[in-house]
């Protein structure tokens, strides 16, 4: 299960709202309106290289690849992420309870429908369509229905709200019958793309105001429904679904508020949080700055790569290269190990992107949001709203675990006692090693997935700070001389690279690297 502390970031609104008016209530429809170029091509240049696809990674002791993200997830979790490349219809079922206040069904239904279909300007950001048009580079086009209320035969009073899982998914497969029983003429196929037997994506919009409690029923996570071994594409069943109350899509004039509803699609097309979930833990490795962290901005790099929404550039020698715009271009450099790149997701690598406060973040850009510093005391950050480099360590290689119960390590793919290991092994699974919340790390020790480095060359993200304009890597700063000369990868390989940006405007940054 996701679960994630949304009120501990809250946008303070006073900066945004009071220059709003409320709009008019209609239901609108998004088109497709991004047009944007070719992102994942075969290129080189000097010094580096770029693929077009991604390679299959060989594991195991015979002839099995990895030729996917979702070949991991469905082995860590045993259930299916919504595909995400082509077409994907959204299945969105709205609950009430027989003590829910429903008055406003009607309009809410409209809110419902604007934030995840409907246009751009009904929305305080953007609805769960523009965004995926626009984060995606147009590669994945996110469709669906909105269905009447189901009626739940609950009083939601009576729940647990400590049960979480086992309650929402009982009233997520009622609601799921109650969809076959009520509209029999609908077209199920195509709620199920990628013909598996699975909705592609199922979400359980529950009328009943949310708590201040990230551990109570009445938040926003997602989960999985028990797998049906007789769904198929004409009858698809449920697999993951999103479960999250009508009060994070209401914002006060009229616009729906869509910010945790993406996050929560996130984890349908099977991304972890990047947050540290550990309430005990401090370090917060992408410093809010990421979908997947505080339900902020975009996806970035890392994600969309698992997404297959982009490939980077590779070092290979020594160069210059130009990064423009990440969330416009998909532009991504990533410089490897000593011992190299696998040509995957999968690898241990430092990751490079362009952020500018263009396009999806020009919203955020300046944003005041609140966070909990580690003596739980309120402080203030702005969402950045300079140019600058962002600099991410990935460390998503891959492990085998003898079970998806017990997640006990048994070696990760590459390490060089692999085949011991698997020696006498029938039965394992597949899972990321390492976690942003340490304490699920699979490999048992302290490195994460995926974190931001710093221009300082300092972690003042392990104090649980966010990630700012002046920690951005800007024009004449080095990396692997003047700050992380002495940096190593998880794995003990050694950074061979350095890299200098010679010049940066809000058009591209250009990055001088060199090969020790």
């Amino acid at each position: 299960m996701n679960k994630r502390a949304i009120l501990s970031l809250i946008l303070v609104f006073s900066s945004l709202t009071s220059c709003r008016v409320v709009i008019k209530l209609v239901e609108t429809n998004y088109s497709k309106t991004s047009n944007f170029d070719v992102i994942k091509k075969d290129e080189e240049g000097e010094g580096y290289y770029r693929l077009k696809e991604y390679q299959p990674l060989p594991y195991g002791l015979g002839d099995k690849t990895i030729n996917s993200f979702r070949d991991i997830y469905s082995s860590g979790v045993a259930h299916y992420n919504a595909p995400s490349i082509g077409e994907i219809n959204a299945l969105v079922i709205p609950v009430n309870f027989l003590d829910s206040d429903t008055s406003n069904n009607e309009n809410e239904k409209i809110l419902i429908h604007n934030a995840f279909f409907g246009l751009k300007k009904m929305t305080t950001f953007e609805s769960l369509a523009s965004f995926y048009d626009y984060s995606s580079y147009g590669q994945l086009s996110f469709k669906g229905k909105v269905t009447d209320y189901y009626n739940s035969p609950l009083n939601a009073a009576d729940l647990d709200s400590n049960a979480t899982s086992s309650v929402s998914s009982k009233i997520a497969s009622s609601a799921l019958s109650w969809f076959y029983e009520t509209y029999p003429d609908e077209d199920m196929k195509k709620y199920d793309k990628d013909k598996d037997g699975n909705i592609d994506a199922l979400f359980i919009v529950y009328n009943h105001p949310s708590s201040e409690s990230s551990e109570s029923l009445w938040w926003a996570y997602c989960d999985h429904l028990t797998k049906n071994a007789n769904g198929n594409d004409k009858s698809p069943y449920g697999s993951s679904y999103a479960w999250l109350s009508i009060d994070f899509l209401k914002e006060p004039h009229n616009y729906a508020e869509t910010h945790v509803a993406i996050h929560e699609s996130g984890h349908i097309f099977g991304l972890d949080d990047y947050y540290n979930t550990n309430p005990l833990a401090h370090f917060q490795p992408t410093g809010y700055f990421d979908m997947m962290d505080r339900n902020l901005g975009d996806h970035t790099g890392y994600s969309k790569m698992l997404l297959n929404w982009t490939t980077p550039y590779v070092a290979d020698g020594d160069g210059t290269i130009t990064l423009r715009p990440f969330e416009e271009s998909g532009d991504l450099f990533l410089i490897p190990t000593s011992n190299g790149w696998n040509k995957t997701p999968y690898d241990e690598y430092l990751l490079l992107e362009f952020y500018t406060p263009t396009g999806i973040y020009k919203n955020e850009k300046g944003t005041k949001y609140r966070y909990y510093d580690r003596n739980n005391q309120p402080q203030i950050f702005a969402y950045p709203s300079e140019i600058g480099l962002k600099v991410y360590h990935v460390d998503s290689r891959v492990a085998y675990l003898e079970s998806r119960f017990s997640r006990k390590l048994i070696t990760i793919i590459g390490n060089k006692d692999e085949k011991e290991k698997l020696q006498g092994v029938n039965n394992y699974c597949l899972d990321f090693a390492y976690s942003n919340t340490i304490s699920d790390n699979k490999a048992g020790s302290s490195p994460v997935l995926y974190h931001l480095l710093e221009r300082s060359g300092e972690n003042t993200l392990l104090d649980g700070h966010p990630f700012e304009s002046p920690q951005l890597f800007t024009k004449g700063d080095s990396f692997g001389t003047d700050v992380f000369k002495d940096f190593v990868f998880n794995n003990g390989d050694s950074l061979t690279y350095t890299f200098t940006i010679t010049e940066m405007n809000k058009k591209g940054v250009t990055i001088r690297f060199n090969k020790a």
